[in-house]
């Protein structure tokens, strides 16, 4: 009896055991597995798809492998339009947009901050970036275009300008084809420097170069490295007309179906992996003026003061902003304003 008591009892145990393990088992199981597509048009080789891949490592450490990570470098989902409208019909696709971007989705104001030479410093516009007035602007964004910014905080790049011959004051582009994206905000901002913006595929620019088709391009020093153009033009005009700064966003329907542990897990470790971001650009920057000078660019220095006639060059384009754009009145100097505080 002693042994058939036993025998029950070691019985009785394991099958509480197989019970609970089974039960384990099937919650581990069960848990569910969002999968996010993480989709750009920047190469694997450029700072920007190095700091994606730490995003990647952080989202998916951090939500003990709840989020699941692809990266698409190089337009392999479609160009940033396509994207945006997987986006916005619910696939759980993030990509990168910026004001230029937004504004033409009719976030109008958010125009403002590709307005030449309108910053000085990534202080300036990270200052913008905390402030009520850009909260407002991400508000209106989810508001007006289906989309949720899910992180600010990444550098693009500070955008120069390079060209076939020597330019050093407005005058010197008199009259030049300068390659820009097909958006009107950096259309009208070259031309008001006397310039004739030509939007161009980046594609397409070597060649034109080469045949003397255009006369130059405005870019970050890393694109512009990268891309080879030095081989067709040196000189570098370091005018500094906009830094770029870059958000990251979705559509609504996908991060509303997120909890409030989820969005606060994706927007943290976008953050996170922006600060990284921001580091290697400004390394790789670095290092690809370096290289341009050795392939024998000649690049040219713009002081401050050499900053405010360019600024004054660009009158034109803030002359008649707030009408053609569709601007809050006195936007301008709102942003100043807040920059100044």
């Amino acid at each position: 009896k002693t042994m058939r008591r036993r025998y029950y009892i070691v019985a009785v145990c394991l099958l509480v055991m197989s019970f609970l393990l089974t039960a384990c088992g099937g919650k581990e199981k069960d848990k569910k597995v969002i999968h996010i597509q993480i989709a750009y048009e920047n190469n694997t080789d450029e700072p920007l798809s190095k700091a994606c891949e730490k995003w990647k490592e952080l989202l998916e450490e951090k939500s003990n492998g709840e989020f699941q990570v692809d990266l698409y470098p190089s337009s392999q989902l479609g160009t940033k339009n396509d994207i945006i409208n997987q986006a916005i019909a619910g696939d759980s696709v993030i990509t990168l947009a910026n004001g230029a971007f937004y504004s033409d989705l009719g976030v109008k104001d958010f125009g403002v901050v590709f307005a030449p030479y309108l910053f000085r410093s990534w202080d300036d516009i990270e200052k913008l970036a905390q402030s009520d007035w850009w909260e407002k602007q991400e508000q209106n964004v989810k508001n007006q275009t289906g989309l949720t910014i899910v992180g600010k905080n990444w550098h693009y790049g500070v955008r120069n300008t390079l060209t076939r011959k020597k330019v050093e004051s407005p005058s010197d582009l008199k009259g030049k084809k300068i390659r820009v994206p097909s958006n009107l905000l950096q259309v009208d901002s070259i031309n008001a420097l006397g310039a004739a913006a030509t939007p161009m595929s980046l594609g397409d620019v070597y060649t034109s170069l080469q045949q003397g088709t255009i006369d130059g391009l405005e870019n970050p020093i890393t694109v512009i490295e990268s891309g080879k153009y030095q081989e067709v033009a040196k000189y570098l005009l370091l005018d500094a007309h906009i830094y770029d700064l870059t958000t990251w966003c979705c559509g609504d329907e996908f991060y509303n179906s997120l909890s409030e542990k989820q969005k606060k897990i994706l927007t943290e470790t976008c953050e996170e992996a922006g600060v990284y971001n921001n580091e290697i650009v400004e390394k790789a920057e670095a290092q690809s003026l370096k290289e341009l000078e050795k392939e024998g660019v000649k690049v040219q220095e713009v002081s401050d003061e050499e900053k405010d006639e360019w600024e004054k060059a660009s009158e034109s384009f803030y002359k008649n902003a707030e009408k053609k754009y569709g601007w809050t009145p006195n936007l301008i100097e709102t942003v100043k304003s807040i920059i100044k505080e």
